[in-house]
């Protein structure tokens, strides 16, 4: 299945953050994989949705934005998504140990 993810700096990440202590995404949180992604020991926190249930999210998070009192709309318009493919296991992440990637690489084959 397809999927649509994004790695957020940290005027989006407060952004996304407060509009989760709003309770403004509580409906379309079950179609999210919330992670932190690290990269030298800072934190970047990712979001993963499926591709059908990305333009809701979207929206809705364009919709809020203005309401935003900690960051301005356009670091929420700044986001990027990228397309993947779930079936395919992701080798690439940092913090696999050296087992888990030879066993992601095996079962990728």
């Amino acid at each position: 299945m397809n999927r649509k993810i994004c790695i957020l700096n940290e005027p989006q990440a407060v952004a996304i953050v407060q509009i989760f202590r709003r309770n403004q995404l509580a409906d379309l949180a079950v179609f999210l994989r919330i992670r932190s992604m690290s990269k030298k020991h800072a934190y970047k926190l990712c979001l993963d949705c499926p591709e059908d249930s990305h333009a809701r999210l979207q929206a809705k998070i364009l919709d809020v934005a203005p309401t935003l009192v900690e960051t301005d709309k356009q670091a929420i318009e700044s986001i990027v998504w990228e397309t993947y493919d779930d079936a395919e296991i992701q080798t690439e992440h940092t913090g696999m140990t050296p087992e888990f990637k030879t066993y992601a690489e095996e079962k990728n084959k």
